[in-house]
């Protein structure tokens, strides 16, 4: 017969080890060990003991040294997990007192306060059977959504103190801690007083005081536990002489305290102050920002639990996503890819709590959970907030359920730094965005690096800091333009409102620089003139130019925001990308595009995407369908 899970201890040999921890195991510790410091304090005694048994009994005789040996960690085993036990139940420290104390705040704990909050907004009086009809609604919960509020609440066991940093939880542990504190307090004063009353202890008396922060205000709340011999004795601090003693030993409590408990309240002029919390009343989801950090990249905005309703908190995070994709892409966000494939778009372990998934960002435990995490990790402090991946990164990871490219939508920082790293002082040309738009039809103009220099300026669409550009002694060079045996999909240009870079002769004299610098000034001044009366002229017609100039027609749709008609197709494209995504001359030849001509593209090789939707609608349509809205 064998017993036990090990199948290797019979009965007897079971039988025998229970009967050594209780009769001398347990004293032993009780002894040499009653503080309960951890297992090395009777381990050696244990070593001696096992070793006796395993040699000497001869319930445990056997000839097999590796029987033998198994024996010996089977003993070892028992007699370690009957330490940890014993400490737990009786520790000072352990877990059950601690449980006795503060019970655990549970998850139908956490669906009472979103209850109550309703309750408080709404002004309602609960009534009587409230506690009935409360957890009448819990229980017709989904078991999913159940499962969201249970493991809300072991994120906030597992850390509280990291958790209070986040203000979408502070509410929750406001709440938690002081019914937690309140809990302590009645069941330490009960427990002071039963003490004081054992007979076995002959008398006692004890005095206890807490101290600690309000998680909201940051002020100290001293509490004071006492333990009297019975309810005939009086308490301490009833005379005028000892309530003297006793304010003042509070009032130095208070201090200590004060000293030793560290605060988690944002101080004045901190970074976490310049969050933005989105309050209820006075603000509608459509107008919420989304906050950026010092690089530009969208970070999740500081949040107040008590003024955000799961739906607000669903459209606030998809809000969040949406900012994050746009910088990434100017095509929509691919949810159900983001799902599915999202090794390809993000790094899945660095940023393992992301959740894409529309239908489980309806559950609200998710949701609020969901929140929280992203508060802490991709908050206004956050050290790496969540990002795509470059598109070098996931160029050959995108579904087939879009069009690939080798280039992909590049971000625009690392373009900078390439820029940033060839010799600086050559020249800037070709379109000027900010003539976009307008009907000039002369060739672009060549301006000097040394003419034009610009402070880092955060873009507000990308977030990322424009180009500063430096007098150098040597040219600089365009990037080349990646080549693959793919497609090229859309990149973004150096930055957006600045001119492409092109190669002047360094031999060229600086009075001739001089003479054209003046002639551009005065060529630039027509064509302000120009641009102003065309405007006027024009109305809803947008025209873009070509790379070499040359007009071409789109016609914005009323109502729509960026959305143009172009030869019977609409398009829609955000603003950021309508001056930035440009479709290389490679790319258009591979797909089969014809109409648009190699003159049509500037030195680069590149034209707008704008460009290419007035010219030649069909092949956009054909290549990029998720900037379609309707076919002819």
């Amino acid at each position: 017969m064998v017993g036990g899970k090990d199948h290797v201890l019979n009965t007897a040999q079971v039988d025998l080890i229970a009967s050594i921890l209780v009769d001398e195991f347990d004293p032993y510790i009780r002894e040499h060990d009653p503080g309960f410091s951890g297992f090395p304090a009777v381990s050696q005694w244990v070593a001696r003991r096992k070793k006796d048994i395993v040699d000497n009994d001869p319930i445990f005789a056997t000839e097999e040294q590796s029987r033998k040996k198994l024996y010996m960690q089977l003993v070892d085993r028992k007699f370690r997990n009957f330490y940890h036990g014993l400490r737990e139940r009786e520790s000072p420290l352990s877990k059950a007192l601690l449980k006795l104390l503060i019970p655990r705040t549970t998850a139908l704990h956490l669906f009472e306060l979103e209850v109550k909050q309703e309750l408080d907004d709404s002004g309602k009086d609960p009534g009587e059977g409230y506690q009935t009809r409360l957890r009448k609604r819990w229980d017709s919960l989904p078991k999913h959504t159940r499962k969201g509020y249970e493991q809300q609440v072991d994120a906030l066991a597992k850390d509280i103190e990291k958790q209070v940093h986040s203000s979408f939880l502070r509410r929750y542990h406001a709440d938690i801690l002081d019914s937690n504190r309140d809990l302590l307090f009645r069941n330490l004063n009960t427990t002071l007083e039963a003490l004081c009353q054992e007979k076995a202890l002959g008398g006692l008396t004890a005095i206890a005081l807490l101290g600690y922060r309000d998680i909201e205000t940051g002020e100290i709340q001293v509490k004071l536990c006492d333990g009297r011999m019975g309810d005939e004795s009086s308490e301490f601090g009833a005379d005028k002489e000892e309530r003297a003693v006793m304010l003042k030993l509070i009032e130095s409590w208070k201090e200590y305290t004060k000293k030793t408990v560290p605060s988690h309240m944002p101080q004045p002029g901190s970074s976490i102050s310049e969050a933005i919390v989105i309050p209820r009343n006075d603000r509608t989801i459509e107008e919420i920002v989304i906050p950026r950090n010092g690089h530009g990249i969208p970070v999740f905005p500081a949040l107040d639990p008590r003024n955000v309703t799961p739906s607000m908190l669903e459209e606030i995070i998809v809000q969040y996503y949406n900012e994050i994709w746009d910088v990434h892409s100017p095509l929509s966000l691919p949810w159900d890819d983001l799902v599915q494939n999202a090794a390809n778009f993000y790094d899945v372990d660095r940023y393992s709590f992301m959740c894409f998934n529309r239908e489980e960002l309806k559950h609200t435990g998710l949701l609020y959970s969901l929140a929280a995490v992203l508060e802490m990790q991709c908050g206004i402090n956050a050290h790496e907030p969540f990002t795509f991946r470059p598109a070098s990164d996931a160029e050959h990871g995108v579904s087939d359920s879009r069009p690939t490219s080798s280039l992909g939508p590049t971000r625009v920082h690392e373009r900078e730094k390439q820029y940033q790293a060839e010799p600086a002082g050559a020249a800037v040309q070709s379109t000027d965005i900010s003539e976009i738009g307008t009907t000039v039809d002369s060739e672009p103009q060549t301006v000097s690096a040394s003419e034009r220099l610009f402070d880092p300026v955060l873009d507000a669409r990308s977030g990322v800091a424009r180009l500063t550009l430096q007098t150098r002694q040597d040219n600089l060079h365009p990037i080349p333009q990646a080549q693959d045996h793919e497609c090229s999909q859309p990149h973004n240009s150096v930055r957006r409102h600045q001119k492409r870079l092109a190669t002047v002769e360094k031999s060229r004299p600086a009075g001739d620089r001089l003479a054209n610098k003046a002639n551009r000034k005065a060529k630039t001044d027509h064509r302000a003139i120009g641009v102003r009366k065309t405007l006027q002229r024009r109305g809803r017609t947008e025209r873009v130019l070509s790379g070499t100039g040359s007009a071409a027609t789109l016609i914005p749709v009323q109502g729509e925001k960026d959305t143009f008609f172009s030869q019977g197709y609409k398009f829609k494209l955000a603003k950021g990308w309508q001056h930035s995504w440009h479709i290389s001359l490679n790319e258009y030849a591979k797909l089969g595009g014809k109409i648009v001509g190699s003159s049509e593209f500037n030195d680069r090789e590149e034209v707008l995407a704008m460009t290419m939707i007035a010219r030649d609608p069909e092949w956009m349509a054909s290549q990029w369908e998720e900037c379609v809205v309707s076919r002819p």
